[in-house]
């Protein structure tokens, strides 16, 4: 249980940060960055339902709740835990009721460059302005002791107003902000309170402790590197470092990346940027992570949506597109449907349909090397998605000379739900291949016509057993509902049962068209079945015992109450196969 906790917290850090992440990429109605806050909320309520309010301690390098580590990052930026830690935050509660809107305004707050010349506020001071109900910060009281306040409590020019917060964890007035007892070096308490005894030792010792907070966290500046190629050292550090945390550091740096090229003054630069994106892209598909390309899609999707007009940047996006749908990519990719098992179908989807329709052929290449079936059933789904918007590409893949590309494609233009597809899936109703044909026949029962009937009556003849029994089951369904397809079927079955030749087939076989038949208690099937009981012949033998039987068969199904006397008569019947099936029919008939 206390796992869960700790795990349900983990899960909660990484969503805002995912969530923030997002929203500096796209504008706050995009749906992918919704669906981020979204899950960043769902996971918090979780946890408020469960286990009360959500509070955790600030460390430099990472977030703890309860003495468990719940976020982790040694890196410099996207770093939750050090952002706040410099903020001079030692401990941040969620509340129960925490509203949607407050993470969201909190997840805005935390996207905010602060350290820009024309952003007026601090963080710690935009949060006191927006005076959040449920979300509450401890200030580490030793950051500000030289915030320059005045003698009586009041802060100075230029300070965060902070609140004092009770024993009791109740605040003593409005506000989000709480200076906190506990100093964060060391947390030395006295029974009196917060270390120290306020003497000139004692500031002085507070001094040093501040002025190492501040040697450390200025050491960090920031410059603006120069756009050109990577040397292949600077290569070999890139991959090695994004060896160590694939997935995080790919996110960040494709993020980088998506600035940089809005932000390039030309074509060379742009292209240069373009082709490292590429390149992360390539390398986290190979690391079965799809994170940076359906970042860098989404992005371009809006970022076309929203009308750019520089002509350069236009084209590296369509190039970048075009990356994501390449053989290359699509090598990489078939790699992974084979050989990974935990491939998660719906990211694999979202991928293709940023692609869109075009991507289809490409698509359709990819399943021709497949190996595994379960990687088949996914492009497949894949197909029916991108499918809708290229029928075409489809259809035109029903002249393939590999069989099981045709029977894919069959099966794509099944599920697509077109009533317009009947006729091309019917243009491979002959195919040599029997698993085609069955596709077909299976096909056939999405599509409530005559002319579907019609294909199902001539797969009666098939070359193939599996391809008949399957026709005959699919016109079986088709018809049961519909009065007038229960007619045609009734006439073809009939017609094909009294056919010659129809004895020299499988016993089993035979069965089956009864069965079918005796699905539609028609009156004008029972006549013929008990007709076929009463037959007398010198010469009939196996084959007569065997029509008898089915027919017996066929009225204990159906329900024939007047076949009883016959079927006792037929209980003494010198052949075992016809008294079996005598006997099981009268039972049948008794039960109802």
């Amino acid at each position: 249980m206390e796992d869960d906790k700790i795990n349900i917290a983990r899960n909660y850090f990484k969503a805002i940060l995912k969530a923030k992440k997002m929203l500096q990429i796209y504008p706050s109605n995009n749906i992918i960055y919704r669906s981020a806050l979204k899950e960043a909320y769902t996971i918090a309520t979780q946890y408020l339902n469960h286990y009360g309010d959500l509070t955790c301690r600030i460390k430099p390098s990472e977030i703890q709740l309860e003495s468990e580590t719940v976020y982790e990052s040694t890196g410099k930026t996207d770093n939750l835990a050090l952002f706040f830690f410099k903020e001079g935050i030692s401990d941040i509660a969620f509340k129960e009721g925490l509203p949607e809107t407050e993470l969201e305004e909190l997840l805005r707050l935390l996207g905010v460059d602060y350290e820009r010349e024309d952003t007026l506020s601090d963080f710690l001071s935009a949060v006191w302005e927006h005076g959040f109900e449920y979300i509450k910060f401890t200030i580490d009281e030793l950051v500000f002791s030289e915030g320059g306040g005045s003698g009586d409590g009041l802060p100075g020019e230029g300070t965060l107003p902070l609140q004092l917060s009770s024993m009791d964890g109740q605040s003593e007035g409005a506000g989000t902000l709480f200076l906190s007892g506990v100093q964060e070096q060391g947390d030395v308490m006295t029974e009196g309170g917060i270390a120290g005894d306020g003497t000139a030792a004692g500031i002085r010792q507070d001094d040093n402790v501040l002025r190492a907070y501040n040697d450390a966290l200025a050491g960090d500046e920031v410059v603006m590197p120069s756009i050109g190629e990577l040397t292949p050292e600077e290569r070999e550090l890139l991959v090695a470092e994004m060896n160590r945390d694939p997935a995080e550091k790919s996110d960040q740096l494709i993020q980088i990346l998506l600035t940089l090229l809005m932000e390039s003054r030309n074509a060379v630069e742009a292209e240069k940027i373009a082709k490292s994106i590429e390149d992360v892209i390539f390398f986290s598909i190979r690391k079965n992570e799809l994170s940076p390309a359906l970042i860098t899609l989404g992005w371009i999707r809006q970022v076309k949506s929203d009308g750019e007009d520089r002509a350069e940047i236009r084209e590296q996006l369509d190039h970048m597109l075009s990356f994501c749908g390449s053989p290359q990519v699509m090598e990489i990719l078939g790699h992974m449907l084979d050989t990974s098992k935990e491939i998660n179908e719906g990211l694999l989807q979202e991928y293709a349909s940023h692609l869109g329709g075009e991507s289809a052929d490409a698509f359709i290449a990819l399943l021709e090397h497949l190996q595994s079936i379960h990687a088949r059933r996914i492009v497949n789904n894949i197909l029916i998605l991108l499918g809708k918007d290229n029928i075409k590409a489809l259809s035109d893949r029903l002249k393939d000379p590999t069989w099981y590309v045709v029977r894919n494609m069959v099966y794509v233009l099944r599920n697509i739900g077109n009533s317009s597809l009947l006729e091309d899936i019917l243009s491979v109703a002959r195919h040599e291949h029997p698993r085609v044909r069955l596709e077909v026949v299976k096909a056939l029962n999405d599509f409530k016509s005559v002319r579907a009937l019609e294909a199902l009556r001539d797969y009666f003849d098939d070359f193939d057993a599996t391809v008949r029994l399957s026709a005959i089951a699919v016109i079986g369904n088709m018809a049961k509902d519909n009065t007038g397809a229960r007619l045609y079927a009734r006439d073809v079955l009939i017609g094909k049962i009294r056919s010659k030749g129809f004895e020299e087939r499988d016993f089993r076989e035979k069965k089956s068209f009864h069965e079918t038949l005796a699905m539609f208690h028609d009156k004008d099937a029972d006549a013929f079945m008990l007709e076929t009981l009463k037959k007398k012949s010198l010469f009939g033998g196996k084959k007569l015992a065997e029509s008898k039987a089915c027919a017996a068969h066929y009225l204990g199904l159906a329900g024939a109450q007047e076949a009883s006397p016959v079927l006792q008569k037929l209980c003494r019947s010198s052949e075992s196969l016809l008294r079996e099936h005598a006997i099981a029919a009268l039972q049948r008939l008794k039960d109802e």
